[in-house]
């Protein structure tokens, strides 16, 4: 018992280009998202890199400001403790 099948080549062959231009097609959307995303996440991480600068400095800012706070604070300190008011 054999089938067979009477389908002509050229038919068949036309499908499978057909099938294979939509995965090319779909292959090229692919790629072009990917390279967007790879845009975005490069912009992301620069304003990540700016705000730990950012931090960092703010950080350094506020230790200056608490350490002169303190020692102010202890020059007021030491001026009433060791030259009170007569």
């Amino acid at each position: 018992m054999s089938i067979q099948i009477e389908s002509d080549l050229k038919e068949i062959l036309g499908e499978i280009n057909s099938k294979l231009g939509k995965i090319d097609e779909r292959l090229n959307k692919l790629e072009i998202g990917q390279a967007r995303l790879e845009e975005k996440l490069d912009a992301q991480e620069k304003i990540v890199t700016k705000l730990k600068t950012s931090q960092k400095n703010q950080i350094w800012a506020l230790i200056a400001l608490a350490f002169t706070a303190v020692v102010s604070l202890m020059a007021a300190l030491g001026k009433f403790i060791f030259f009170p008011n007569p």
